[in-house]
């Protein structure tokens, strides 16, 4: 075993150590015969890491190590082995297989639902491990405010593959609603970083413009969208983990980090202003006010 493998063990075992035992159920049943491979750059399609769940082989490229390591590490935690084999040999037209809460819906038109956000869950827990590659800033972000509104128990659902738990939990406003809309951020992202590397899409200026505008304002559409969802996440739990100012400090960040790429400040301040969320953080101002003066 490699010292990168044994400090990544050590590092994931001490973070999954603070989630109650059940959580680390499919870690360690996955522990035992997972394989790993180091490749060279590009056999790994869109990405440095992959882990196979089916298989429980893990490629990292050799080009990095542990900071890899990680992210994959923790999709191997989500993975429920058994369960998963069992929903793809009972395979019909109804089956969801799920890995972590992400699922695939088979049907005439196969598709993913919540990847986006099991990938946000999966990087979020990452990141807490010393040396890990920071990736998904965005959805990232994003995701670490629904978890600081909830709780960090939520990540059970994840860690359990627990998908009817999670889209069940009566502490969610509305986790559909996010969760497809922080996916089409993502699939949105992905779609333009592809775009801005293309030859054709600089050849004529005219077009250029046209199709930036076209794209840009669909990602500008879901930041505000999902911002929306946090807000109705934030005023309709009745156990918020964060006060106010915490929460209001989280989306600055947000808008600062992330949304600085598509909107100016005065864009922003308009859409904030003609959005749904100006209206819910009037409601969380007015619970922060009577809060004062029950003080």
């Amino acid at each position: 075993m490699s010292r990168d493998l044994q400090k990544a063990f050590h590092e994931v075992e001490g973070i999954l150590a603070r989630f109650p035992r059940e959580c680390s159920v499919n870690y360690f049943n996955n522990k035992k015969d997972l394989k790993v491979a180091y490749v060279k750059p590009k056999v790994i399609k869109n990405g440095i890491g992959s882990y196979e769940a089916c298989d429980n082989y893990m490629l990292i490229d050799n080009r990095y190590g542990i900071e890899v390591i990680f992210h994959e590490l923790f999709h191997m935690a989500f993975n429920n082995r058994n369960t998963l084999l069992n929903q793809i040999n009972a395979f019909n037209k109804d089956t969801l297989i799920a890995n972590g809460i992400s699922v695939l819906k088979v049907s005439e038109n196969s598709h993913m639902e919540f990847w986006a956000l099991n990938e946000a869950f999966v990087q979020y827990l990452a990141n807490k491990c010393e040396g890990a590659l920071n990736c998904y800033d965005d959805i990232t972000l994003l995701t670490e405010i629904l978890i600081a509104i909830h709780g960090e128990d939520i990540l059970c659902y994840p860690l359990t593959s627990d998908y009817a738990g999670f889209v069940s939990d009566k502490r969610f406003y509305d986790i559909k609603s996010f969760a497809h809309n922080i996916d089409s951020l993502e699939a949105e992202l992905e779609s333009f970083e592809k775009l801005l590397k293309s030859k054709w899409y600089y050849e004529d200026p005219e077009l250029q413009e046209r199709i930036y505008s076209i794209r840009s304002n669909k990602i500008k559409t879901l930041y505000l969208k999902i911002l929306n969802n946090l807000y109705a996440e934030y005023v309709n739990a009745k156990e918020k983990k964060i006060s106010p100012n915490e929460f209001n400090y989280m989306i600055d960040r947000m808008i600062l980090s992330g949304m600085s790429r598509f909107f100016d400040i005065d864009e922003y301040a308009c859409k904030f202003t003609d959005s749904r969320i100006v209206l819910l953080k009037s409601a969380i101002d007015m619970e922060s006010n009577k809060r004062v003066r029950k003080k």
